[in-house]
């Protein structure tokens, strides 16, 4: 059984260190964008770390969790991956935002129209599901 808990940490520790590693080799920053000063650069680590480790957590919940939706309704389906996508699009997010050229804004369009309003709606999905189990249960 203590394998069951080990493989999800293991992947989530993998995919967290390999997306923090190949971020900036998938999305280099753009090199007419300023660079970040001394104080602002240890802040972005951080906010990159934790995108890192919700990427690897997203990717672990997608493997280890898809042996749960076997006969599940469309709900239950769309509340799973919008907490993947809740989880795992914020890598790629924020590496596009730091490749971007700032006076971009057909990319940076793309960039909202295709992450900020797909965050949105998987935030709409998983309340709508959430407040349909527990109203249900009241």
């Amino acid at each position: 059984m203590q394998q069951n808990k080990t493989w999800p940490l293991i992947v989530t520790i993998v995919a967290a260190i390999a997306a923090f590693i190949l971020g900036p080799i998938f999305w280099p920053m753009n090199p007419g964008n300023p660079e970040p000063t001394s104080v602002q650069l240890p802040l972005f680590i951080g906010v990159g770390v934790m995108e890192a480790v919700g990427f690897g957590i997203g990717v672990a919940f997608l493997i280890f969790g898809w042996r749960f939706m076997r006969n599940r309704t469309l709900g239950d389906w769309l509340a799973f991956l919008s907490a993947a996508w809740l989880l795992v699009s914020w890598w790629p997010h924020d590496r596009l935002h730091m490749m971007l050229d700032h006076g971009d804004y057909w990319g940076l369009l793309g960039l909202e129209w295709g992450f900020h309003v797909t965050l949105i709606l998987c935030g709409v999905i998983l309340a709508s599901f959430l407040w349909k189990r527990f109203s249900a249960t009241v």
